[in-house]
């Protein structure tokens, strides 16, 4: 499916498609074009975001916690998001249970992640580059018209010159991404005392500072989110208000 926004420059906006090919394809050729130019000498940007299960994340942690007097215990679990820009950045978000993860959860997700590419890789022309999208073939965070409208406003302000969204299959498993989550789940089981939001954040981003943990992706940071914008309504208001402007 192709959609297409009425401007004045003759760019491709976004192309949305279900993937399918396996995970481990789609994941080595990201690798492998993360730092390469594509004929037309525009650089190909892959970033997959994805979620880890919220359980694993409920506050406060403690040993004392797996006693049976703590059976009936209700606990409140964070959210936690990872965006992998292949060879650039991995970026952890951390947010509070009260905050949904929904369209504009993803779409802020993805603006940070473009300003930290920009900021840190200031010498890629993003102008000429592609942006390919990966994530879960989920209506409420991912494949929905606000991250489509999030996109086309991206690249109808010529901040990009092109993007693409694809979907996984599901229940996949071998992606890197789904490795990391692994990795991280075993870290945050084998702590002590995490008692606050600060202090997971404080220990996710010990786990992501060690050497072996995403070498590839020179920046690694985690960021805790306590608010998103409605990007179901700001997209429409950045796109009408550049169309008129041009």
């Amino acid at each position: 499916m192709y959609l297409h926004v009425p401007v004045k420059w003759p760019f491709f906006v976004v192309i949305c498609k279900n993937s399918t090919k396996t995970e481990s394809n789609i994941g080595k050729r990201d690798q492998k074009a993360n730092s390469a130019k594509k004929p037309d000498g525009s650089r190909l940007l892959a970033l997959t975001i994805d979620s880890i299960d919220h359980s694993k994340f409920a506050v406060p942690r403690s040993p004392s916690m797996s006693s049976k007097a703590f059976g009936q215990f209700i606990r409140p679990c964070l959210g936690v998001t990872m965006a992998i820009c292949h060879g650039h950045c991995a970026l952890v978000f951390v947010s509070e249970p009260h905050l949904s993860h929904d369209s504009s959860w993803t779409a802020e997700l993805i603006a940070i992640t473009l300003n930290v590419l920009a900021k840190e890789f200031s010498y890629i022309d993003y102008r000429s580059a592609h942006l390919s999208l990966h994530g879960d073939n989920s209506t409420k965070e991912l494949k929905n018209n606000s991250v489509l409208r999030m996109l086309s406003a991206t690249v109808s302000s010529r901040r990009l010159k092109s993007a693409s969204l694809n979907t996984l299959m599901s229940g996949h498993s071998h992606e890197d991404i789904d490795q990391s989550f692994s990795s991280l789940a075993a870290w945050i089981h084998s702590q002590g005392d995490l008692h606050t939001t600060n202090q997971f954040v404080d220990s996710i981003q010990a786990w992501l500072d060690q050497p072996q943990i995403r070498p590839d992706e020179p920046f690694k940071k985690v960021y805790r989110i306590d608010q998103v914008r409605a990007w179901i309504l700001e997209c429409f208001c950045l796109i009408s208000i550049f169309l008129c402007v041009a």
